[in-house]
């Protein structure tokens, strides 16, 4: 495909503003199939995600962020373009951090804008699926190319700088330990981590300075996982995750909390200097939910709740937590 290409195909969030219209009619005239839903749930079928480019979303309110974020779980290669007027400096964020947005076009839609950013967002979303691939057509190799075959995977399934597993792998995971939960009433739970302030690591000591601390906290979970019943993954940035098979919440929460204070206690020596650096956390366990993609949800709140209190903490979500603010 010409890496000037517009994608052929894109899903929508369905809105009832009046620049909804004018998307439309732009991919239309450029002959390109879209997807309308109100809910990723609504969705006809979820499998086209994974060869969509890019799913877009005009955002007044969080119902947009959330569409998005749903589209970045299921499947965090395809681009996430958020279109707004003024959005207020809350929602912006709410959208860029929950959401990982990739583009902004501003309102009243521009033809030359929208077509740039989709034709960026094609470009990346191919970038992206190269090695995936690659991957999946060395799957039937012959021997001569099985250590390649097993690089492939490695890239396709860990995280390069700390070694962890990655949001793919947390993907199918997550699906696994459900579907073990759903007929065999295995219990397990999750808890979403994310580096206190990680922006001013970066800010203050730099970027380099900003990828070993990255790669000590990936350190320290690896070196505290239970073999063959914990497991961890770098999400993207200063964003983890830890699925434990056979805890509670509560038990969870208390394993967290062992990981916490050895962070607490890290000094790290970067470029003459010692860097120190916390967490905050949400947990929550398969009992809460009806499906994977709500205990993601939930587990959030519970960490965005951690943050807003404070941070360095852990929160255990329960019904009574307040949703994120718009």
């Amino acid at each position: 495909m010409a890496k000037t290409s517009l994608p052929q195909q894109v899903i929508l969030f369905k809105s009832s503003h009046p620049e909804q219209k004018v998307l439309k009619e732009c991919l239309e005239k450029w002959k390109i199939k879209y997807f309308e839903a109100e809910v990723f749930a609504k969705i006809p079928n979820p499998q086209i995600i994974e060869k969509t480019p890019c799913a877009i979303a005009i955002i007044e309110d969080e119902k947009g962020v959330e569409f998005l974020r749903s589209i970045m779980h299921f499947f965090p290669w395809t681009q996430r373009i958020m279109l707004a007027e003024k959005p207020g400096v809350s929602l912006l964020e709410t959208a860029i951090n929950r959401a990982h947005v990739n583009y902004f076009i501003k309102l009243p839609l521009s033809e030359e804008s929208l077509k740039k950013y989709l034709i960026k967002a094609n470009r990346r979303f191919n970038a992206y699926m190269l090695p995936l691939h690659k991957f999946q057509a060395l799957s039937d190799v012959t021997k001569d190319l099985i250590e390649d075959n097993l690089r492939f995977k490695m890239e396709a399934e860990k995280d390069a700088l700390t070694g962890l597993l990655n949001r793919r792998s947390f993907n199918i995971y997550m699906e696994n330990f459900w579907l073990s939960f759903f007929k065999n009433q295995e219990l397990f739970a999750l808890a979403m981590l994310d580096i206190d302030h990680f922006k001013l690591v970066n800010d203050r000591y730099g970027h380099p300075v900003g990828d070993i601390v990255l790669k000590n906290f990936g350190k320290v979970l690896q070196e505290n996982l239970r073999k063959s019943q914990d497991f961890a993954f770098r999400i993207g940035g200063e964003e983890f995750a830890l699925l434990s098979k056979g805890l509670t919440k509560e038990f969870m929460a208390s394993y967290v909390e062992r990981i916490l204070n050895i962070i607490r206690a890290l000094k790290i020596s970067a470029d003459s200097h010692v860097v120190t650096f916390t967490f905050s956390a949400g947990v929550a366990d398969a009992t809460q939910v009806n499906a994977p993609q709500e205990l993601v949800h939930i587990a959030d709140n519970a960490l965005y709740q951690a943050k807003n209190g404070g941070r360095n903490r852990i929160v255990i979500y329960n019904k009574t937590l307040q949703q994120p603010s718009k």
